[in-house]
């Protein structure tokens, strides 16, 4: 299956997103909606632009950040990230790749768009 998420993407992958599977994750933008948004827990990973200069333009939310963190997710930093995928494994496995980055802005205002894949 390959499934086109567009026009509330982020409404479109809640099912998906705050099902009891892993979640792997690597996003360049992390607003405090991220949280919300992508449900992460002490089983799953998130790749995020952590460096000073995103921190400093606020491209990445440090109490999200830290709550992710205080949580037990294995937060990790990767400079000048622009990817914004995820690979959800649990009774089945999907990976959902797209232009979406975790925020109120992308969820609430911009037209953006991911591909749903259960395919290997």
């Amino acid at each position: 299956m390959i499934q086109l998420v567009a026009d509330g993407t982020w409404h479109g992958l809640e099912d998906y997103l705050h099902a009891d599977v892993c979640k792997r994750a690597a996003i360049s933008y992390i607003g405090p909606a991220a949280a919300d948004l992508l449900d992460l827990t002490a089983d799953d990973m998130i790749i995020v632009d952590g460096s000073d200069v995103a921190l400093l333009a606020g491209q990445v939310d440090p109490n999200t950040i830290s709550r992710w963190h205080k949580a037990g997710v294995d937060v990790r930093t990767l400079p000048n990230l622009h990817a914004k995928m995820i690979h959800l494994e649990g009774g089945e496995t999907y990976a959902i790749i797209g232009s979406a980055n975790a925020s109120a802005r992308s969820r609430d205002l911009l037209r953006e768009a991911a591909v749903l894949t259960d395919d290997e």
